[in-house]
């Protein structure tokens, strides 16, 4: 028989493992336990009751280590950085990367509109390309970003991606309410 490790959510939070073999018992954090196997563990979450059988001395060998006050400190931390993003207005941070490609991009929508002094300007168009790129660059900061496979190639799609993304299916919305019209 192989190791399988016994998962029972408590009620605050906390994981209560069980070692199939020696039926030792150590009680770690959810968010630990998500941390060391990757996995949002969203069966031991709807059900209460899971069992881990991949990796499973790899990870019995990670959680007889568990430390609750390093744990605490870890999650204190993590709430300051999230508290100190949302006070100093900071939740849409994007790398140096984004920010060149978004300067690129509106250089040349700069170049390509001839038209410079355009005072008809729809603001219900500005709104939905604005809020489509908000929700884009809000996916890409709370999911990460997404990967795209297709025909034996892949490519990572970042912040700037899924607002792109955002602002065009705004546009495609704002298009469509407007030939409905």
């Amino acid at each position: 028989m192989s190791l399988s490790l016994k998962l029972e959510l408590k009620s605050d939070k906390k994981v209560l493992v069980t070692n199939s073999e020696t039926n030792e018992q150590q009680e770690v954090t959810l968010g630990f336990l998500q941390q060391i196997t990757r996995d949002s563990l969203l069966m031991l979450v709807q059900y209460k009751y899971y069992e881990l059988i991949i990796n499973a001395e790899q990870h019995w060998n990670r959680i007889t280590k568990f430390n609750p006050e390093t744990e605490k400190i870890k999650e204190l931390y993590i709430e300051q950085k999230v508290r100190d993003i949302m006070v100093n207005d900071r939740w849409l941070e994007i790398t140096d990367y984004d920010r060149e490609m978004y300067h690129k991009a509106l250089a040349w929508i700069d170049l390509s509109n001839p038209k410079k002094s355009n005072n008809n300007i729809d603001k219900t168009a500005i709104l939905a390309a604005g809020s489509g790129a908000v929700t884009g660059a809000l996916a890409s900061n709370s999911i990460g970003g997404i990967g795209v496979a297709a025909g034996g190639t892949a490519f990572g799609v970042g912040m700037l991606g899924l607002a792109t993304m955002g602002t065009i299916t705004g546009l495609a919305v704002y298009g469509i309410g407007k030939a409905l019209k």
